[in-house]
């Protein structure tokens, strides 16, 4: 699925630091997009393609526990969120 939506960002590094393979019982459709609008939006936290988008996995209580982390400077201010 993360291979699937990568070359999606191909101006920005993306980096994958799990190798686990994970099998879940998720609807692909809308997991794909989910993934699509968070590489989206940590793509347009970064304001040149220098950033780097950092992908990871772990199984915890038989859960997919899944981050993604960008370069960008962060909100500039939460009380809009």
């Amino acid at each position: 699925m993360v291979e699937s939506v990568t070359p999606l960002f191909e101006k920005r590094e993306v980096v994958c630091k799990s190798d686990l393979e994970a099998v879940l019982q998720a609807d692909p459709v809308q997991l794909k997009q989910v993934l699509i609008n968070v590489f989206k939006n940590a793509d347009e936290a970064m304001p040149d393609s220098a950033g780097v988008i950092t992908i990871d996995w772990i199984m915890r209580n038989r859960r997919l526990l899944i981050k993604i982390t960008d370069e960008g400077s962060g909100i500039g201010n939460p009380d809009n969120l």
